[in-house]
């Protein structure tokens, strides 16, 4: 469907068959290189921080298995002794 203000786009249709709002598309231009040059930076800026989250998750899994193996460890000689 062609806009009269310019632009395509479609008619969204309520349960009743009737058009319950329109949806225009414009071209872009250049603004679509901009746009998708910021995506590609944002998903490789968010790739590394996912990197680095996960690393430090790491350390803080292998601290919390020491943590729980001195803990055991400490079970283990209490029930000894008792």
């Amino acid at each position: 469907m062609q806009f009269t203000a310019g632009g395509q786009g479609t008619a969204v249709f309520g349960p009743d068959g009737k058009i319950m709002v329109h949806g225009a598309y414009h071209p872009v231009g250049s603004q679509g290189a901009v746009f998708m040059a910021f995506q590609t930076v944002s998903l490789v800026t968010s790739q590394y921080f996912l990197a680095e989250i996960a690393k430090d998750m790491e350390v803080i899994n292998r601290q919390l298995t020491d943590i729980l193996d001195f803990l055991y460890g400490l079970l283990i000689v209490a029930q000894k002794l008792v």
